[in-house]
């Protein structure tokens, strides 16, 4: 009888192991655990909290605590208030650094909204139906702010806008279908372009993006069609995936020396772009980038990430001629001396062009003279005669 039982026993263990296997891993998901307090509900992740609901009877002005549990409060969840009608003011601490999609949506009876220097991230709607929103004596010709936060834009918005300076986060989807918008200036007090901050913006065709920006969001002017080039600075670290998908006209695009990433699709169906200039900065190249731009040459280091990506991925490549760098490592420095030395000693007229640091045409002992020079004097410019 025991054996029986036994038998039993393990063949249902057996069946179990069985059934669990031919399960998709991801069928099973692990919800954040949720804490209470007061008012709220909040998760903790990393040794942060995220607010991420809040009982709808709250009323009046409230002041949303710094901290949960202990954990510093960092995040405001996405639709965390969502219409909580009866609260009239919101005042957020300095740990908080993001606020979510829909985070205040609904709230309709908030007419005053402080956003501290601490938040860098705005989700999507995060205001929208607010009385603050909806009070049209806060929109400046289309466009709303909530301090240094541009969070809102009419979608006639029409012509050329240059965002206010000093304005530090963009929210997501601000400019989102804004199909009248031909021009925009960013300024340099700007740290991230959010998500969706312009896509689908058809009539876009000129972007200035200010030195202060490190990120450029995920499909951040996805499908903006009458975009043809665009310069990103070389405060840019990262690129996020789909930022400029299907920008049908982009011929032309130069990437700055700090980036080090250019996420999936970025560049995915820019069907005319001929060119982009990639740094050596750049170490990390996502899935289809640069699918269906059958036209691109990339301008690249040699033994750069961007020419390996360029001979693995088939797409023509040509090497990026610097200006005082005859060694062709992406830096001017002492290694490139010798080079200048050897072509002194020669007797062919024909030079690499990058020996030629005054910009006379022509390689000579000035020439050397003026890399010693800028290797001890950075302040001397290369590629001009004083």
């Amino acid at each position: 009888m025991k054996k029986q039982t036994f038998k039993k026993l393990f063949a249902l263990i057996i069946s179990i192991m069985l059934i669990l296997s031919i399960i998709p891993l991801g069928t099973f998901t692990v919800s954040a655990v949720q804490y209470g307090y007061g008012y709220y509900s909040y998760t903790v992740n990393n040794g942060e909290a995220e607010i991420t609901d809040c009982d709808e009877s709250i009323s009046g002005d409230i002041t949303i605590p710094s901290t949960l549990g202990g954990y510093p409060v960092t995040s405001i969840g996405n639709r965390a208030f969502l219409n909580c009608s009866s609260l009239t003011n919101i005042n957020m601490p300095n740990s908080v650094t993001s606020i979510g999609f829909e985070a205040f949506y609904g709230c309709s009876s908030i007419a005053n909204i402080d956003i501290p220097s601490s938040v860098t991230s705005i989700g999507g709607y995060a205001f929208n139906g607010t009385a603050y929103y909806n009070n049209q004596s806060n929109w400046e010709n289309g466009v709303l702010y909530i301090d240094n936060c541009l969070i809102g834009a009419k979608f006639d918005i029409s012509g050329e806008y240059i965002i206010k300076d000093g304005t530090r986060v963009i929210a997501y989807s601000v400019f989102e279908d804004c199909d009248r918008l031909a021009s925009i200036t960013i300024p340099d007090s700007v740290i991230i372009i959010a998500g969706y901050a312009f896509d689908c913006c058809d009539a876009l065709t000129s972007v200035t993006i200010g030195d202060g920006v490190t990120s450029v969001g995920e499909y951040a002017f996805y499908g903006c069609s009458s975009l043809e080039k665009i310069n990103i600075p070389n405060s840019v670290m990262s690129i996020d995936a789909c930022a400029f998908e299907y920008c049908h006209r982009l011929t032309s695009v130069t990437i700055g020396d700090s980036a080090t990433i250019i996420g999936g699709y970025a560049f995915k169906g820019c069907t005319n772009m001929t060119s982009i200039t990639i740094p050596k900065s750049v170490t990390d190249i996502g899935e289809g980038a640069f699918s269906n731009c059958g036209n691109l040459k990339i301008y690249c280091h040699e033994n750069s990430y961007a020419h390996y990506y360029a001979v693995e991925n088939y797409i023509k490549y040509e090497f990026i001629k610097l200006i005082g760098d005859p060694s062709g490592d992406g830096v001017i420095d002492a290694n490139d001396l010798p080079y200048f030395r050897k072509a002194l000693l020669s007797n062919t007229d024909t030079f690499d062009e990058r020996l030629d640091v005054t910009g006379d045409g022509k390689f000579n002992l000035a020439d050397l003279v003026r890399i010693k020079k800028h290797l001890a004097d950075n302040n001397i410019v290369l590629g001009k005669i004083n």
